[in-house]
């Protein structure tokens, strides 16, 4: 059983050349699951922070560039299961609707998922429950792992990992915090393994002065994980 997990794309924010690397490795490797563990896309144009002004970087820009990368992924793994966590990023459209068109939340039609067509591409959405208006985090269970998209930074690599652990009693996988760790615990006569994935997008984005940022990806290969650092 060998899963491949990617996570922060961050599109159009992305990497390119750390992208192409993972999509020859799922390519090469075709995992009987691919988890893409949150932040995607941007949303970028919806969020709360203040950005300049760019008419290239529109939200149908970043959904049709979404769409297209999901595709991909799908033409290079057309038998493999594919689950999308989405997380604080993918989040800011449906806080959006909450806080503007808050009638528009119930109906299918208008959520991100069906803007990215994930059923014709036999994606599985993992997302909050929508009673919560902020975002809350999310994730899935795959070969003893609880990977997900949690709501919880620390400042140096492997803190944050160490955290969930402490705070969930589980071996985890946390994205969002774009670095790469891999931390272990033993208690009560067993180990715990607290992964951080890096990230898939630009390490020099124009939005940031200075990142502590690391391209990578993660697999799971019969309960075994392992980290892939991109140079």
């Amino acid at each position: 059983m060998l899963t491949c997990i990617s996570s922060d794309h961050q599109i159009p924010f992305q990497s390119d050349s750390a992208i192409r690397e993972w999509i020859k490795h799922i390519s090469d490797r075709r995992p009987d699951k691919i988890i893409l563990d949150g932040d995607v896309m941007d949303c970028n144009q919806l969020s709360v922070f203040e950005s300049a002004p760019d008419p290239t970087r529109t939200f149908k820009e970043e959904v049709r560039l979404t769409k297209m990368f999901l595709k991909t992924v799908r033409q290079h793994c057309p038998h493999a299961e594919i689950i999308y966590i989405f997380s604080n990023h993918e989040d800011r459209y449906r806080q959006k609707l909450i806080y503007q068109v808050p009638e528009l939340v119930e109906f299918k039609e208008f959520t991100l998922e069906s803007l990215l067509e994930l059923d014709s591409l036999g994606i599985r959405c993992v997302a909050q429950e929508q009673k919560a208006a902020s975002w809350i985090g999310s994730y899935v269970e795959d070969q003893g792992f609880y990977v997900g998209h949690y709501r919880k930074v620390c400042g140096k690599a492997g803190y944050t990992a160490s955290a969930l652990m402490d705070e969930l009693g589980v071996s985890v996988v946390q994205g969002h915090v774009h670095r790469l760790a891999h931390v272990f615990k033993r208690i009560m006569g067993k180990t715990l393994q607290g992964i951080e994935s890096g990230c898939m997008c630009d390490l020099n984005p124009d939005y940031v002065l200075h990142t502590n940022w690391e391209n990578g990806y993660v697999d799971i290969e019969d309960g075994v994980a392992s980290i892939h650092h991109i140079l």
